[in-house]
């Protein structure tokens, strides 16, 4: 589900560990986030572009850059999303993505 959104920055490799020894390159990854919900949520990328999905992983790495697969079907491209937003489910907000990763218990 979901149209990927274009990111400036994508990582791609052909094999799944070479692709996070890559992403490791600009410091290790520092935790990792899951979000899935069957009614679907927004994501919203820099240019204002959105797309809804079912389903977000998300990677925080060492420079505080947030990094995704955007989906369920390529997870051997990964998107700098650090400058992405996504809706709240609480209250239909927009936050960014360093917000939402970092909120407790969400």
């Amino acid at each position: 589900m979901g149209v990927i959104i274009m990111a400036e920055i994508t990582l791609h490799e052909d094999a799944y560990q070479t692709l996070m020894n890559k992403l490791g390159e600009g410091g290790p990854t520092l935790g990792e986030r899951t979000l899935n919900v069957a009614e679907g949520f927004l994501i919203r990328d820099s240019a204002g572009k959105e797309a809804s999905y079912q389903y977000l992983d998300v990677i925080l790495r060492a420079d505080d850059t947030y990094w995704s697969p955007l989906g369920t079907e390529d997870r051997l491209t990964l998107y700098n999303i650090s400058d992405y937003t996504i809706q709240s489910q609480d209250d239909q907000q927009w936050i960014s993505i360093a917000e939402w990763f970092n909120r407790p218990g969400k």
